[in-house]
């Protein structure tokens, strides 16, 4: 779904309106300056990457431990020991997803590559189990001479052949979007049926639910507007209306005016 994230979006957002009781999360630019290995379980994934013309291709072991949650695949060209959240995630997957690819940053010459499996215990704290950090070495020379190549043909066009090329691109760009599989809706329903519980379990009465859920709706209406996020944020906002309809009943605000006639 990292670049699509994972459900980090998810868990963020119910973290923040006080719903969610996980780990201490920073935002990167308050993350720690020595990150290091702090708070990470070394865990043995035998990560193998693949780097042909500035594309990684990515396979790694699957995860075996307890109370699996994602895998976040992380990258940085000046960290040399990435973790999650605090670099950039490049890839989050469920247990069936074991491999991916991406982009290397054009401009750096180190590049830091590290796989870890998030776990959701049953007290939902968060642990992070990493392997080793692979680093790969890449000047970016072949992304800048097929970028020229590129951007000379495009200026070579006329009008007509220039509409058409942007047109190809934006189709290009939307076909990105694919349908979520049947395992990550299955997540997302397990997900959001957690969220609903710990709300019910919190005594919320509906009309918080219903409010609660219209705020997640809103920052999800924001991730709709993006490609990477497009099919994962409509189809968790799709789930939230339904339950949101089941508590937005103004005939239950309204009933108590027949009592005792």
């Amino acid at each position: 779904m990292k670049k699509i994230v994972s459900f980090l979006l998810l868990l963020g957002m119910f973290s923040s309106i006080g719903v969610y009781a996980g780990d201490e999360y920073y935002e990167k630019s308050d993350a720690p300056k020595e990150m290091e290995d702090r708070e990470v379980i070394y865990y043995d994934f035998d990560l193998e990457l693949e780097l042909e013309n500035g594309v990684v291709e990515a396979e790694w072991d699957e995860f075996e431990g307890e109370w699996f949650d994602w895998y976040k695949l992380v990258y940085s060209t000046s960290n040399s020991k990435p973790v999650y959240p605090y670099d950039k995630t490049v890839f989050v997957g469920n247990e069936n997803q074991t491999e991916s690819s991406f982009k290397l940053q054009r401009g750096e010459t180190y590049h830091y590559v590290r796989i870890c499996a998030i776990t959701l215990n049953d007290d939902y704290s968060k642990d992070r189990y990493c392997g080793e950090v692979q680093k790969l070495e890449w000047d970016g020379e072949y992304e800048k001479e097929e970028y020229k190549k590129e951007y000379s043909e495009k200026k070579s066009y006329n009008k007509t052949e220039k509409k058409e090329y942007v047109k190809n691109k934006v189709a290009q760009k939307k076909a990105v979007v694919k349908e979520l599989s049947s395992a990550m809706k299955l997540r997302v329903d397990e997900m959001i049926a957690m969220f609903m519980e710990r709300m019910e379990n919190a005594d919320f009465s509906d009309a918080k639910i219903v409010s609660t859920i219209d705020t997640v709706l809103v920052r999800l209406k924001k991730y709709e507007r993006q490609t990477k996020y497009k099919a994962l944020a409509s189809y968790m906002r799709e789930v939230l209306m339904e339950y949101r309809d089941e508590y937005d009943n103004p005939l239950d605000e309204l009933e108590w005016i027949f009592e005792g006639l």
